[in-house]
C-alpha cells in the first residue's frame, strides 16, 4: 500500500470514530476524554489469562482464552488457534461470552462452557457457534435455577453436569433436560453446609465417576464420598507450602488411565502427580520458581492429559499453553504467543491508578506484574515498578494492586501476591519493603493480600490488609503495625470488615475504605465509623452500589466510587448518601460512555476523573467540566 493510501485510510478511520463518538456524546455524557489501551497487534495466536484446558478424542485442544473472551481451537501441530465459541466481544447473546473459566468435552466431543461473568453454562454442538443455556442464565443469585461466578464444570457418561459454583459455596448438579439443580456440597446440602470458609473451584471426574474437588483456598483436594455423603482430603490439607504433602492453591484436577492425579498447584507454580492413595505428590512439571523459561510456570490453572501420557497445562500467567512429553521437565508452548513484559504489550487486568504532582498517570498492571507510567509527551507507558517477570526480588512484583504518590511521587505499591507494601523512590528500579515481606500471615509485621496503601499528613502508612480483614497502621520507625479497624484490633472502631480493598484519606486524616457493598469513614481521632456511602445489601439505586473497589476524594470533599459490579462511576457529595453517576452506567462494555468492572479511580486538581477499566483493559480519563469537543479533539489525536 502506498503511504498516500494509508494517510486516506487513517483519515477515513478517524472520521468514522468521530462520527462514533459524536453519537455516543449526544446519548450520554460527560465522555471519555481518552482511553490508555498500551495495546499490541492481537491475533488468534495470542492469549489472555487462559484458564481453562480440554481436549477432544481427535486431541484437539480446546483453550479458554478467558480475557479475550472466547474459546479457541488449536489442531494438532498448529500454533493458530480456530475460534470456537464467544470471539464477538464481551456479551450476552448466544454468540458471546464474558470471561470464560472452565470448560469440559463430552464423548461427543460437544464442548460445554462455564461462563462465568454470565453466571451460566453454555453447550455448543460441533460447527455451531451458538451456545444454548443448560444451566444458570437466569441472574447473578443463589436459588437452584441460578450460579454466582461458576469456575469450572464436569459431565458424567450420563450427562449429569456438576458445577463449581464458587460464590455460592456450593457444588451443584443438573440433570439432563434440567435447569433447576441440585446442591451436592456446600450451603444448602448436608455437606459443607456452614460458613463458606472453603473455595471450590475445581472439580473432575475420573473413570470410576468419582467426583474430585480443588479446595484453593484451604489448599486441598478432596474426593467425595457419594456412600456415605462425605469428603475426604486425598492431597494437601497441611497447610499452605511447598513441600511433597502441601499444596498452595490447588486448581486443575486431572486423571491418566492408571488413576493417578495430577494437580495444578498453582502457586507453587507446579504441576503434582499422586498415585492412588498416596497423599505425597512427585513434581512432574514446573517447580523451578516462577518463570517463563521451558522448565518454569507461573499460576498454571487447569490441565489436560493424553491417552500416552503428555500433560497440557495453562500456563495462566505466561498467556501460554505448555506440552510436557512423559519424563520430561521442559515443556513446549503450543499455544500463546509469548512477550516482554516491558514492551507495547497490552493491559492485562489494570487495578489502580494514581496521578502525580507532575501530571504524570501511574497504572498498576495487575497480571503483567508491573507498574506504568504515562506522561503527556508519550502515550506508551514506561515501566517504572516491576515488569521483570513475577517475583520477589527487590525488582519485581507479584499481582500488584493498589498504588499511592506521594507529594514527592514516591511510589507505594500494595505488592499483594508477595504480600508487602513496597516504595519506589523516583527514578529507581529497586523497591524498598516499608510493610510486610515476612511471609502470608496475621502477626503485627506481616500483611495477607493487601490491596490498597495511602499515607496521612505524618507520613503514617495506613494499609488495607484485604484477606486479613483488617486495617493496618505503621509508622515511619516501626515494621510492625497496629490494627485500627477489622480483625483482633486493639482499640478497634469497628469489629468487622468485609473484604476491605481500597482506602482514602482527607485533609483532616479521616480514613475512608471500601467494606463489602459501601464506603465507611474512619473518624480516627474519635474512634467513629460512619457510612457515607451503599447499604449492606447490594443493589443499583442511587444510595447503593454493588461490590465498590476503588475510592477517590476532590478538594472539596466529594467522594467518587468505582461501583465496580454495576460498571459505573458513584459521586457522593458530602452527607448525601444519594450518588449521581459520572461515568458508565449505561451496562457493561467497551464504548467510550461505557465501564466494564472499574477497579482503581482517581481525581487530579483539574476535576479529571481517571478509572482502571479493569475488564476492557484500558484505563478511561473522564474530564468532568469541560465540553465534549475538546475531549473529543484528544482522543482523536491519539
Amino acid at each position: 500500500m502506498k503511504k498516500t493510501d494509508s494517510v486516506s485510510l487513517r483519515s477515513f478511520t478517524r472520521f468514522c470514530i468521530l462520527l462514533l463518538v459524536l453519537s455516543g456524546w449526544l446519548c450520554a455524557a460527560p465522555d471519555a476524554y481518552y482511553s490508555l489501551e498500551n495495546k499490541a497487534v492481537q491475533d488468534d495466536r495470542q492469549l489472555q489469562d487462559p484458564k481453562g484446558i480440554a481436549l477432544d478424542s481427535h486431541g484437539n485442544i480446546y483453550i479458554a482464552d478467558t480475557h479475550n473472551h472466547r474459546i479457541l481451537k488449536f489442531l494438532p501441530g498448529s500454533t493458530e488457534g480456530i475460534v470456537v465459541a464467544g470471539g464477538n466481544g464481551q456479551g450476552d447473546a448466544a454468540n458471546q461470552l464474558n470471561t470464560p473459566f472452565g470448560i469440559t468435552i463430552d464423548q461427543y466431543d460437544r464442548l460445554y462452557v462455564a461462563d462465568t461473568f454470565n453466571h451460566r453454562i453454555l453447550k455448543f454442538t460441533q460447527g455451531s457457534l451458538q451456545g444454548s443455556i443448560i444451566a444458570g442464565g437466569n441472574g447473578q443469585g443463589s436459588a437452584i435455577h441460578q450460579l454466582n461466578l461458576p469456575y469450572d464444570i464436569a459431565i458424567s457418561q450420563n450427562g449429569v453436569l456438576y458445577v463449581a459454583d464458587v460464590f455460592n459455596s456450593r457444588i451443584i448438579t443438573f440433570s439432563p433436560g434440567s435447569t433447576q439443580g441440585n446442591i451436592l456440597i456446600g450451603k444448602g446440602s448436608s455437606v459443607m453446609p456452614g460458613s463458606p470458609s472453603y473455595f471450590l473451584t475445581n472439580i473432575a471426574l475420573n473413570a470410576n465417576e468419582d467426583l474430585y474437588i480443588a479446595d484453593s483456598l484451604n489448599n486441598s483436594i478432596y474426593k467425595f464420598n457419594s456412600s456415605n455423603m462425605e469428603l475426604i482430603t486425598v492431597a494437601g490439607g497441611n497447610g499452605q507450602g511447598d513441600a511433597a504433602n502441601q499444596l498452595s492453591f490447588p486448581k486443575g484436577i486431572v486423571f491418566d488411565h492408571n488413576n493417578n492425579m495430577y494437580v495444578t498447584d498453582s502457586e507453587n507454580h507446579r504441576i503434582l502427580k499422586f498415585e492412588p492413595g498416596n497423599s505425597q505428590g512427585t513434581t512432574v512439571a514446573g517447580g523451578y520458581g516462577n518463570g517463563f523459561s521451558a522448565n518454569q510456570l507461573s499460576d498454571p490453572d487447569d490441565i489436560a492429559i493424553q491417552a500416552d501420557g503428555t500433560l497440557y497445562i495453562a500456563d495462566t500467567a505466561n498467556n501460554r499453553v505448555q506440552k510436557y512429553a512423559p519424563d520430561t521437565t521442559e515443556g513446549v508452548t503450543v499455544a500463546g504467543v509469548p512477550h516482554s513484559n516491558n514492551g507495547a504489550v497490552p493491559f492485562h487486568t489494570p487495578s489502580s491508578v494514581a496521578v502525580g504532582v507532575s501530571g504524570s498517570i501511574y497504572v498498576a498492571d495487575t497480571h503483567n506484574h508491573r507498574v506504568l507510567k504515562f506522561t503527556s509527551e508519550r502515550m506508551e507507558g514506561v515501566v517504572v515498578a516491576g515488569g521483570n517477570a513475577q517475583g520477589s526480588a527487590a525488582d519485581q512484583l507479584n499481582n500488584p494492586l493498589g498504588i499511592f504518590l506521594d507529594s514527592n511521587e514516591n511510589l507505594y505499591v500494595a505488592d499483594s501476591g508477595n504480600h508487602r507494601i513496597q516504595k519506589f523512590a523516583p527514578d529507581t528500579t529497586e523497591g524498598i519493603t516499608v510493610a510486610g515481606g515476612n511471609g502470608e500471615g496475621i502477626a503485627a509485621n506481616q500483611l495477607r493480600y493487601p490491596r490498597s496503601v495511602v499515607l496521612d499528613t505524618n507520613g503514617n502508612l495506613y494499609v488495607a490488609d484485604t484477606a486479613n480483614q483488617r486495617i493496618q497502621k505503621f509508622t515511619s520507625e516501626d515494621r510492625y503495625g497496629t490494627t485500627v479497624t477489622g480483625h483482633n484490633g486493639n482499640g478497634y472502631i469497628i469489629t468487622r470488615l468485609y473484604d476491605p480493598s481500597s482506602l482514602a484519606i482527607d485533609r483532616n486524616d479521616d480514613l475512608y475504605v471500601t467494606t463489602g457493598h459501601r464506603v465507611q469513614k474512619l473518624l480516627l481521632k474519635q474512634s467513629q465509623a460512619l457510612t457515607v456511602a451503599g447499604t449492606l445489601a447490594y443493589g443499583s439505586g442511587m444510595d447503593q452500589l454493588n461490590k465498590p473497589s476503588g475510592i477517590a476524594l476532590d478538594h472539596t470533599g466529594n467522594l467518587y466510587v468505582a461501583d465496580t459490579n454495576n460498571h459505573r462511576i458513584q459521586k457522593f457529595a458530602p452527607g448525601n448518601n444519594e450518588g449521581v453517576t459520572v461515568a458508565g452506567g449505561n451496562g457493561y462494555g467497551s464504548m467510550m460512555n461505557q465501564l466494564n468492572r472499574p477497579i482503581g479511580i482517581a481525581i487530579d486538581s483539574k476535576q479529571n476523573l481517571y478509572t482502571a477499566d479493569s475488564e476492557n483493559n484500558r484505563v478511561q480519563l473522564f474530564h468532568l467540566t469541560s465540553s465534549p469537543p475538546a475531549a473529543l479533539m484528544l482522543y482523536l489525536l491519539q
